[in-house]
This record gives structure tokens, C-alpha cells and sequence, in this order.
């Protein structure tokens, strides 16, 4: 039953806890049924499945990238990323754990909103050798229809859990100078 009950959509949207496979807008009136505007702020996470997630990142100095797709997950909006080269490296003697920070990169995405694109303000890639792997970057860009936004991408596995899940917050902002979503 637990098994079942975790296969499952597990979506949370905004800031509460939102109904599986529906999003609430920003004002908290209540559902949109799956729709995210733009102008609003919005929080998805989801397992992976149902959404289509992927992470890269060879846990040495080099640019770290991830992919999630929510349309299985009942949210229509898909994000990617891929850092520029890291600003600090650091790994311990055994490579047990490894950690690269970044300040540079891409981020898009698509959704009923349109197309986003933004750039990474920070992030980090690490691994430990007990099969922690997360991905996370900062962002700010502009929607095509010229609502400009910051927010957070993050993409998470973790081997006692077996699975990866995924996270995507974005807020409205003022313009290109505003200070991303942490």
C-alpha cells in the first residue's frame, strides 16, 4: 500500500500544500486545475515519475546541467539549465564528497506562460559517496510575454529513497536587478 501510495503523484504547489495534480495561483483562492500564470508565484515539486527528470554533473570542475519535464506530473511546464564553468571547486582527499559552485549559466523554460529565458545568479552541484546528488541553481529572466521573474530550479536523489524529485519556484519581479528566489 505505502509502495503504491509513494508511486503516486506527489505534487506540491505554491507555498502551501497544494491538491495532487493541481496548482493554485498565487492569490490562495483556490485552485487554477493545472494552470501556472506567469504573474503569478508558483512552487511545483515532483517525484520523478511521474515527472521526466535528468541531472548531470561528473562531480569534478566542470559545468553541471538538469531536465524536468511536469506534464506527466499534471502541471504543463518544463525547465532546464546548464551552468557555465564552476567559481569554486572543492572534493575531499577520498572523493567521498565533491561540491562546485556556480554564479554563471542558462535557464529556460516553457509553459502556459510562454517561454522563459534567464540567467543563472548562483547554484551548486554535490555528491557524497553515500548516493546524495543534488543539483540547484538560482535564476533571473524574463517570460515572453514581459513578465520578468526569479526563482530556483533544484533536481535531488537520494539513494535510501531511491528516487529523484524535483523542484521549480519562481516570483514575479521588477525587472533584470532584482535578486533571485532563494
Amino acid at each position: 500500500m505505502l509502495a503504491k501510495l509513494c508511486a503516486s503523484l506527489i505534487l506540491v504547489v505554491l507555498v502551501g500544500r497544494g491538491l495532487p495534480g493541481r496548482a493554485e495561483d498565487g492569490s490562495h483562492r483556490g485552485p487554477s486545475n493545472g494552470v501556472v500564470l506567469a504573474r503569478t508565484p508558483f512552487h511545483i515539486f515532483a517525484d520523478c515519475p511521474p515527472a521526466a527528470c535528468t541531472t548531470a554533473w561528473d562531480g569534478f570542475s566542470d559545468p553541471a546541467s538538469g531536465y524536468t519535464d511536469f506534464h506527466a506530473a499534471g502541471v504543463p511546464i518544463v525547465f532546464q539549465f546548464e551552468t557555465g564553468e564552476p567559481y569554486q571547486y572543492q572534493c575531499d582527499q577520498q572523493h567521498e564528497q565533491c561540491t562546485a559552485m556556480y554564479n554563471s549559466g542558462i535557464f529556460t523554460a516553457t509553459g502556459p506562460g510562454g517561454t522563459f529565458n534567464g540567467v543563472i545568479t548562483s547554484g551548486y552541484a554535490t555528491f557524497n559517496s553515500d548516493r546524495y546528488f543534488e543539483t540547484y541553481v538560482t535564476f533571473s529572466g524574463q517570460w515572453s510575454n514581459g513578465q520578468y521573474m526569479t526563482g530556483s530550479g533544484d533536481e535531488h536523489y537520494l539513494d535510501m529513497n531511491g528516487y529523484l524529485d524535483t523542484t521549480l519556484i519562481m516570483y514575479p519581479s521588477a525587472g533584470p536587478g532584482d535578486t533571485p528566489a532563494k
